[in-house]
């Protein structure tokens, strides 16, 4: 099988994964689907790892397991919904607030970036949701897919 080692600019982002990278897979099943991932440093029991494209993408793995995943610019990835970099809170907030899941609104801590989630995060951190860090003037900044719990770190584990 010919490993294509990356993911395709028209994969959507979403509860279970991004295109063919599923949350609960280890980086050797994602592989096995055909977008093998490289270990952006430590290897312990967490760490990250890296398509070769696109750019900004990656997985958070916990205990062998893909657990997350964060997108940031340059990706030009879509969420399941259709949101993506520099839409803006209202139109997101107010379409997971109609959603069975409802939406959390808070700050990152003691910034200016407002963080978005669905389902809300007091639903608990064993479920998967789509989260947002959004700024005023710049729309959405990151996407961040999967078991995202309260509290999460937006550069690396947890």
């Amino acid at each position: 099988m010919l490993l294509l080692a990356q993911i395709a600019l028209t994969a959507t982002i979403s509860k279970s994964g991004v295109g063919p990278v599923k949350f609960g897979m280890t980086p050797a099943q994602a592989a096995a689907a055909g977008v093998a991932l490289t270990p952006a440093g430590n290897s312990g029991a967490c760490y990250v790892v890296h398509p070769a494209s696109p750019q900004g993408v990656s997985f958070v793995v916990s205990a062998g397991k893909i657990v997350r995943a964060d997108i940031v610019k340059p990706a030009k990835l879509k969420t399941v919904d259709g949101f993506t970099f520099g839409d803006v809170e209202g139109n997101v907030a107010g379409f997971y607030a109609a959603t069975p899941g409802g939406v959390t609104d808070e700050p990152l801590g003691d910034t200016d970036i407002t963080v978005l989630a669905s389902p809300e995060f007091s639903a608990g951190a064993s479920i998967p949701r789509l989260v947002y860090e959004l700024h005023d003037q710049g729309g959405v900044l990151a996407i961040h897919a999967g078991y995202v719990p309260r509290g999460f770190n937006p550069h690396g584990c947890q």
